[in-house]
């Protein structure tokens, strides 16, 4: 079975909210989509759990692409200094390189405290209540990336994503807790730690232990999703005061290079355990520690070539 025919058996377990954007309307005028270095203000709409909330989104658009015709599209997923705007800055001379259009949604305390942003909002900010997956976090980026088909008048069908750090962690839990979302390749760069695809002794965050059970096509929709977890080999500090530390993270390692190594077999023994296809990688980066800016570059060329 295909990986589009395993996200499509899928899709119909998954309920999301019913929303209209002005793609779905032909007579609608919407904005135009800024070129250069810019941004523009995304508010979540009607139906949403998130109804109403403004969402600052900082862009790059190298000049010579046509955003109503790109078929590489990037969000760019900031860590928890939650600085979108760096983030975007460190890409642009990428996003040229590349051809690429960047999108950097930035997730801010007052809207998305604690762990609503790299954890996805999936059991609350105490991890301890479960949340309707209608309020997790990770359909945002579903709805924002049709809410940029709008404004550009772009009918791309799918997008890329990076997210670094506790970027990292919303990314590989996007896969994992949304695998019918439209990516074409996604980057998980140094995550603190990870939702071990399994359940373990260790409940969410740390494993899948406290969330609801996937049906056999989610699972499968999970693993065939194409995410490359991306480690620099010179982030091992065990006391950067950064590092999330506690017993249930340290049984992952007790450095973010060691938690990714770790993530990855454990995705690595379950499919070969149930017999599962992977397609998930590991590429490190000698000689970088935990740096989006020097992450990046790796990154691109994951996604891009």
């Amino acid at each position: 079975m295909t990986r589009r025919h395993l996200l499509t058996a899928f899709a119909g377990t998954l309920a999301l909210p019913s929303l209209t954007y002005a793609e779905d309307l032909p007579d609608a005028a919407p904005p135009s989509f800024p070129l250069g270095k810019g941004g523009f203000a995304y508010t979540e709409p009607p139906g949403s759990p998130y109804a109403g909330v403004r969402i600052a989104v900082h862009t790059y658009c190298p000049l010579n692409i046509d955003p109503r015709l790109t078929d590489r599209v990037l969000f760019v997923m900031h860590g928890t200094l939650r600085n979108g705007g760096t983030y975007r800055d460190q890409w642009m001379n990428l996003a040229e390189k590349y051809g690429a259009l960047i999108l950097v949604p930035e997730f801010t305390r007052e809207h998305f405290a604690g762990g609503m942003y790299n954890r996805g909002n999936v059991r609350g900010q105490d991890d301890k209540t479960p949340v309707p997956s209608q309020a997790w976090t990770f359909p945002v980026i579903e709805r924002l990336f049709a809410y940029y088909k709008t404004i550009a008048r772009n009918p791309v069908r799918g997008y890329y994503i990076y997210g670094h750090s506790a970027g990292g962690q919303f990314v590989h839990r996007l896969i994992e807790f949304l695998p019918t979302a439209r990516i074409i390749r996604a980057v998980a760069a140094n995550a603190g730690y990870y939702t071990l695809p399994d359940k373990t002794a260790d409940p969410y965050p740390f494993s899948r232990t406290g969330t609801p059970d996937e049906s056999e096509a989610a699972r499968r929709a999970i693993f065939a999703q194409p995410l490359t977890i991306l480690l620099g080999e010179a982030d091992t500090d065990p006391d950067d005061p950064d590092l999330y530390r506690s017993a249930e993270a340290d049984k992952q390692g007790i450095t973010r290079f060691e938690r990714g190594k770790y993530f990855y077999e454990t995705a690595r023994r379950v499919t070969v355990r149930d017999q599962l296809f992977l397609n998930w990688k590991l590429v490190t980066v000698p000689g970088v520690g935990h740096s989006n800016e020097k992450m990046a570059p790796a990154a691109a060329r994951v996604l891009f070539e």
